[in-house]
This record gives C-alpha cells, sequence and structure tokens, in this order.
C-alpha cells in the first residue's frame, strides 16, 4: 500500500470507532454503491453481510465495512484526504499547523463545495477547534506513518507478526512492519485491522472461517475435558518431580475453564514434548504457531512451556527478540532453579545405582 491508502484505511476506522456499539459491531450506515465495475463484480454472487440488494441497486454499510471493502466511490473521499495530508508530510516543506490546515481545508471544500455557504465555508482560522483538529487528523496520522521505522517480522505467521507489534507498542516505538504488502503500524493497528487489511477479515471471522473448514484444526483448538487426564499424565513425564504440585495445580485450573483452558495446556504439552524429544526450537515453535492462538492464549501458552518444560528458558529466549528486565530475572531465577533439579535429579541416579 502506499502511503496515502495507508492513511486512509486508518482514518475510516477512526470514523467506524465513532460508530461501534457495546455488541462489537458498528451502527449501520448504508449508501449506494454507484461505481459500475464493483456492482459488475457483484451480480450473481453472495452477498457479504455489509451489502445488500434493493429495487434502486446494491447499497454499501460503510460502518461495517473496513476501508478495504468499500466500493470505490466510497473509499473516495478518503483517499482524496489522505492523499493531500501525504503530500504535505511527503513534499518536506517546512509549514505551521496552520499553513497545513488552510492546505486540507481548502482541499476539502473544494471537494465539497456544498459546504461553502455553511458554517465550514470559512478559512481555517475560523473553524471551531474540534473542526480545526478533524482537519489535522489526516496530517498527523500521515506524518506518524511516514516517520515510522521500517522492521522485518521475527516471525513466518501473521499472530506473530502483531506480536512483534505488541511489543515495539509497549516499548513506544514506532515500527512499521511489511507483511505481504500490507503495512502494518506499532501505532495504528490492532489484531482485527492487520487481519482486514491481510485477510480482508477480522481475527474472529479468520477464526471461525478456519474452524468450518478445517475439521482436524476444529478439534485441535476445542480440545474435550476428557483429554485433561492424558495430558497431565504426559506433562507428568516431561518435568522435574519439585514441580508436580504447580503442574497438577495448572491442569486442575484447566479443568475449571481457567486461565489455563484446555487448548493451551494441550499444545504446551505438544511444544514440552518436542523440546524434550530434542528437536530445535524452530520446530517446537512451529508445534506452537499451529495452536491457533490469539495473543492471550499464546502468552499463557509460552508461560506454561518456559515454567515446567527442562528447555522452556531457551525456548522463552528464542521466541523473544527484546526481553525486559522483570522477565530476565524470572528467566534467571527458572535457569537457576532447573539446575539445581538437575544436579538433584543427577545424584538419585547415582544413588540408586549404588
Amino acid at each position: 500500500m502506499t502511503l496515502y491508502k495507508d492513511v486512509a484505511f486508518e482514518a475510516h476506522e477512526r470514523w467506524r470507532l465513532t460508530r461501534l456499539k457495546a455488541d462489537g459491531t458498528y451502527d449501520p450506515r448504508w449508501k449506494t454503491i454507484k461505481d459500475q465495475k464493483f456492482i459488475e463484480n457483484l451480480n450473481g454472487k453472495e452477498l457479504p453481510s455489509y451489502i445488500r440488494k434493493n429495487e434502486n441497486g446494491y447499497e454499501i454499510d460503510i460502518a461495517n465495512a473496513s476501508y478495504n471493502q468499500l466500493s470505490p466511490d466510497w473509499q473516495k473521499e478518503n483517499d482524496e484526504g489522505a492523499k493531500v495530508a501525504a503530500d504535505i508530510v511527503l513534499g518536506g516543506k517546512i509549514l505551521t499547523e496552520d499553513e497545513i490546515g488552510d492546505i486540507i481545508h481548502n482541499a476539502w471544500l473544494e471537494r465539497n463545495s456544498w459546504a461553502k455557504d455553511g458554517p465550514l465555508g470559512v478559512p481555517y482560522s475560523e473553524l471551531e477547534k474540534d473542526e480545526q483538529e478533524k482537519d489535522l487528523e489526516f496530517y498527523y496520522i500521515a506524518l506518524t506513518m511516514n516517520n515510522a521505522t521500517l522492521m522485518e517480522s521475527t516471525s513466518k505467521k501473521l499472530l506473530g507478526a502483531i506480536e512483534d507489534l505488541e511489543r515495539y507498542k509497549k516499548l513506544n516505538l514506532n515500527v512499521v512492519i511489511d507483511w505481504n504488502g500490507q503495512n502494518l503500524y506499532s501505532e495504528f493497528d490492532t489484531i482485527d485491522t492487520c487481519y482486514l487489511k491481510v485477510l480482508d477479515m477480522t481475527y474472529d471471522q479468520w477464526r471461525a472461517l478456519k474452524a468450518k473448514v478445517n475439521s482436524k484444526m476444529e478439534k485441535e483448538t476445542l480440545k474435550p475435558k476428557s483429554k485433561i487426564p492424558e495430558y497431565r499424565k504426559r506433562g507428568e513425564a516431561l518435568i522435574y518431580p519439585e514441580r508436580l504440585t504447580n503442574w497438577n495445580n495448572c491442569m486442575d485450573n484447566a479443568d475449571a475453564d481457567g486461565p489455563y483452558s484446555i487448548d493451551i495446556v494441550v499444545n504446551a504439552v505438544e511444544v514440552m514434548e518436542a523440546l524434550d524429544q530434542g528437536k530445535t526450537i524452530e520446530e517446537a515453535t512451529e508445534i506452537a504457531e499451529n495452536g491457533n492462538h490469539s495473543g492471550y492464549s499464546w502468552s499463557r501458552m509460552m508461560n506454561v512451556v518456559t515454567r515446567f518444560s527442562k528447555r522452556g528458558p531457551a525456548f522463552y529466549r528464542a521466541n523473544h527478540e527484546i526481553i525486559d528486565p522483570k522477565s530476565e530475572k524470572i528467566l534467571q531465577e527458572i535457569e537457576a532453579e532447573n539446575r539445581s533439579f538437575a544436579e538433584a535429579e543427577k545424584s538419585n541416579l547415582t544413588r540408586n545405582k549404588k
């Protein structure tokens, strides 16, 4: 995507947020589609939920459609506003905020001549404060995006790239990751906007679709409670005996639908088995990524593996490019504990041989 398309996408998402409802959907705003090529592509096809047909043609719910899902005629205003702002940023000319506001507002009036005789048909300096902020919003989005540092993702999976963005965001770093031609920004993008950009659907929609078309994946992500005794036993064989009580507490928590839910500990045990069998960190990570995790469940799974697997700290380090001081201290404590338990295990084996 070009800069102006990225700005247009973000501007539309911000507008949609003003219509967000408690159930996660948006207050509908239906508009007639006039773009003939777009209409031709709709004819004879199953329509998505944000498009409907009536006696006058097709309508699109611009509030429940992302920018990429809009018809070109309903992308146009965001495109043109974003291009004006992007051109200012890319032009590199030093301008005051009022000069920038004048350029953006005058361009908007040229595109929206109906507003010239109303309260908005005045110079930028005479606008109400909130209207001035609306004019400048495109500019500051463009400026922040243009100043973002381009980074490569440490993961081959989209969820992994989103985890990278989250880490940069926590460190207050303005970063952009190019993911298959789509720019993902630490300052702007959420898990849903990342999925909308790359796959044209939200994360929950992607999960629902994947579950529908892939029964095997559904079984992997929705482990029945009958699996708990099996995975409790499999986990016991992988941990130091000194951690047995904590392991049982973890499994009891999963049985009660606590934070370590069934699908999380099942995937964690499979990763632990791979590490115990001597497989590489990369192979174990691939097993973890096949767990269809959200950001939350990934961190929970990672916590189980780190605390219970004998190679847990190494697995954690390999999957975190940046480790904060608090996490580093915990890792060192676990590593010291592992060495102590390993030494005790070795001594017990020696005594048993005598």
